[in-house]
């Protein structure tokens, strides 16, 4: 999962995609590959969005077991995603960018005003 958000968050960052330097980030990511308005990108973040909730089971789920085809799994997912995102073409790429700048800053759920 980490290699993967890495690889993501850089390449948005060094074209000027915000992000705010906290654990938000995580979530601020899935949440602008989503939201971009494009269908590659959107299918990404709900690949990296099913990593990262693997990631949390490992990390926090005491009892367990991760067995070698969960691993390989996450493994060939977190390869696909990365492959995928690399064959964006570089136009298609800045208008994803294009659009992720202009969403509205990003909100995490737990700070989203309740109706």
């Amino acid at each position: 999962y980490y290699a993967t958000y890495n690889f993501l968050r850089q390449s948005l960052w060094v074209h000027g995609v915000p992000f705010g330097g906290t654990g938000e980030d995580h979530l601020r990511l899935v949440h602008y590959l989503s939201q971009s308005g494009d269908i590659r990108t959107k299918k990404l973040g709900g690949k990296l969005r099913g990593l990262r909730a693997s990631r949390g089971d490992a990390d926090y789920d005491l009892a367990r077991v991760v067995r070698s085809k969960d691993s390989q799994f996450a493994f060939s997912t977190a390869d696909a995603v990365i492959k995928d995102f690399s064959t964006i073409p570089p136009l298609d790429l800045q208008g994803i960018i294009g659009a992720i700048k202009s969403l509205p800053p990003y909100t995490p759920p737990w700070k989203q005003a309740k109706p």
